[in-house]
């Protein structure tokens, strides 16, 4: 099974914990999501490392650089280009889920911890949703297939139980989940974005087709994110192209 660590959403939530439950259901409404299948840079799928070492060799070679080591893919314009299209394949997944419920990505980012012992790199993003209360409702709908019931029972009781090392702050009870989904209890949308994780799962969309497709286009993004960091890297590319356009 997927392990997909949940542990930032909590903490990183946009929503205003005052939300009054009224204004809360609107038909209409802006949330914030977690791209969840999304494994960090660090370390992992999406790593820039191999990249870096490919691209330095090149540049040795094809452009004679002495400074050559001295580039690197930067990670905010990487991490933001990466984001904006994870974000958005993630909720085209998501439409195939809800097609009668309209979701529009307004924005994402990537959140990345100070140090990454326990945890890792996160994609947040905003989407608008055309009727929210319609969203919570199609779950619910969803959840009623006793063999949905079951697989996503198992998941949370798996997932959120405390442990040596993990405290849960949600319940491990499926019950208590769709008692507190859409409520004021619910303010963080922990449980309609993690249930919308386990949907998508049991409609055969997990992290490794995630990954697949994300490496389609990363190596572009990175292509277009590489660039000299230091001033002897800097002057010396800009001397080649000068060199190169004369």
């Amino acid at each position: 099974m997927d392990y997909i660590d949940f542990s930032p959403i909590f903490a990183l939530s946009k929503l205003n914990e005052n939300t009054n439950i009224k204004h809360y259901l609107n038909m209409k409404k802006s949330i914030t999501l977690c791209v969840n299948y999304f494994g960090g840079f660090y370390n992992s799928a999406h790593s820039t490392e191999s990249f870096e070492i490919d691209e330095r060799d090149f540049y040795k070679e094809e452009y004679n650089l002495e400074y050559a080591d001295e580039w690197e893919v930067d990670m905010k314009k990487y991490g933001q280009s990466f984001a904006d299209i994870a974000s958005q394949m993630y909720v085209d997944h998501i439409k195939e889920l809800f097609p009668n419920i309209e979701f529009e990505v307004k924005g994402a980012s990537v959140w990345s911890p100070k140090y990454y012992n326990y945890t890792t790199d996160k994609i947040f993003f905003e989407v608008e949703v055309s009727d929210f209360e319609g969203l919570i409702t199609a779950i619910k709908e969803k959840l009623k297939d006793p063999t949905t019931y079951t697989k996503v029972a198992n998941w949370i009781k798996e997932d959120w139980t405390s442990r040596d090392g993990f405290m849960s702050f949600m319940p491990n009870d499926i019950t208590e989940w769709l008692i507190n989904m859409g409520t004021e209890r619910d303010q963080d949308l922990d449980y309609v974005d993690t249930l919308i994780t386990y949907l998508l799962r049991l409609n055969g969309y997990t992290r490794d087709n995630f990954d697949e497709e994300m490496w389609e286009c990363e190596s572009e993004l990175m292509c277009e994110a590489y660039e000299p960091y230091s001033d002897d890297a800097k002057a010396e590319w800009q001397a080649y192209l000068e060199k190169v356009n004369a």
